[in-house]
């Protein structure tokens, strides 16, 4: 757990588009907000991509640079990102169940990738109960939370973790097709896949370990109850002034963990 009285050197922020500080800048991200408070350098590898990503990016910079005196912050997206594999491109592309959603008129573009996903589009009902099962992407996540926690204990390293995008808590089902969708809390065990991992015990006892902050659930659904969250000033994204209070509740939360212990 990240300590407001320790001194660190560095705060590492991992995470998706929440992180890297979507049209503000290094240092209109959370992660720059926290350094701040903690008094420390921030060094932002957010980025796009799935938990699964997010999770290996923890394990490969940790493993390959000196985090002496380092602390780690985690930033958990949606469950339904994924990577797949781009043989023209020879690299993981990422999609989720809304890439190909109008919003984001991602096939509008010319991109490097515009004929994978163009095929994953056209053959959808294949793709799709292959890859956007509820109950499949929430146990990846979960998986990758349990992972990420055990890690970093293992090496000593002081972090905190948040949900920015949806919850494994309560998985908001509006993002799902009605043939994609899975009730978590009934699923069925088939040979070979044990899902136990979905149960509610499970779920719950990892949103309310010290080491995650969740009095607000996630991110994007709370800044969406926020008085003053307008999603066109940054393209649904955090605001500054977002960005501040929920860095300030972050910190908060910190803190109080300290004084219970």
């Amino acid at each position: 757990m990240i300590k407001s009285n320790k001194k660190y050197d560095n705060l590492i922020t991992f995470g998706c588009s929440f992180t890297i500080g979507h049209n503000l800048g290094d240092e209109g991200s959370w992660g720059f907000a926290l350094a701040k408070k903690l008094n420390c350098n921030h060094i932002n590898k957010g980025g796009g991509g799935s938990n699964t990503n997010i999770f290996t990016n923890v394990i490969n910079y940790c493993e390959n640079n000196d985090i002496t005196n380092s602390c780690i912050g985690i930033q958990w997206s949606e469950v339904t990102r994924r990577e797949y594999w781009d043989q023209k491109n020879n690299r993981y592309n990422t999609l989720g169940i809304g890439t190909f959603g109008s919003e984001h008129r991602i096939l509008e573009k010319e991109t490097s990738f515009y004929d994978s996903l163009s095929f994953i589009k056209n053959n959808q009902s294949f793709f799709g109960d292959m890859w956007f099962n509820l109950a499949e992407n929430t146990l990846r996540t979960i998986i990758a939370m349990i992972s990420a926690k055990s890690y970093l204990k293992n090496k000593n390293i002081d972090f905190i973790m948040f949900e920015g995008i949806n919850s494994i808590k309560n998985i908001n089902k509006s993002f799902y097709p009605e043939n994609f969708e899975t009730d978590i809390k009934h699923y069925i065990p088939l040979q070979g896949n044990d899902f136990t991992l979905l149960s509610d015990e499970i779920r719950m006892s990892i949103l309310n370990d010290n080491t995650f902050y969740s009095e607000l659930g996630d991110w994007m659904n709370a800044m969406y109850k926020h008085p003053n969250f307008d999603p066109k000033i940054n393209d649904g994204h955090p605001h500054q002034e977002i960005v501040n209070w929920w860095v300030d509740n972050l910190y908060q939360h910190i803190k109080n963990v300290e004084n219970r212990l």
